[in-house]
């Protein structure tokens, strides 16, 4: 996804919250998702990326219901916060998902160690669209 919505990219209704010791509590203003090959959803805290906080999650689409390792099993591609001072990704970690593509809702939890900087983050997705 990039900075200007696409005809793939939806503005979605619900949330893309996360914290962590290292990083301000982050409770997304904008959350967008594009699911074409891949579920990608991304969370703002100020509705535009790279003017301020945003999280990218981008997994694959026919991921079943289920709690997963990151990485290994291959489901989720990548996990990345955009802060003031840098772009950074996911190492390791956990993350749980039910994907209902009936209803369009999409709920995903994750605990990720982003580095040393940021540390552990857990994150808490719910969305439609």
């Amino acid at each position: 996804m990039n900075d200007h919505p696409t005809k793939n990219t939806i503005k979605a209704t619900g949330y893309f919250n996360a914290k962590g010791a290292n990083i301000a509590p982050f409770n997304s203003e904008s959350v967008k998702v594009e699911n074409v090959i891949y579920l990608v959803i991304e969370g703002s805290t100020s509705g535009i990326p790279h003017d301020g906080r945003t999280f990218w999650l981008n997994m694959h689409l026919d991921t079943p219901p289920g709690e997963y390792k990151f990485p290994g099993d291959g489901k989720i591609r990548h996990v990345q916060y955009q802060d003031i001072i840098q772009m950074v990704s996911a190492q390791s970690g956990t993350f749980n998902v039910n994907l209902d593509h009936d209803t369009k809702r999409y709920r995903i939890t994750f605990n990720l160690y982003f580095g040393p900087r940021l540390g552990n983050i857990e994150g808490d997705i719910d969305v439609s669209v």
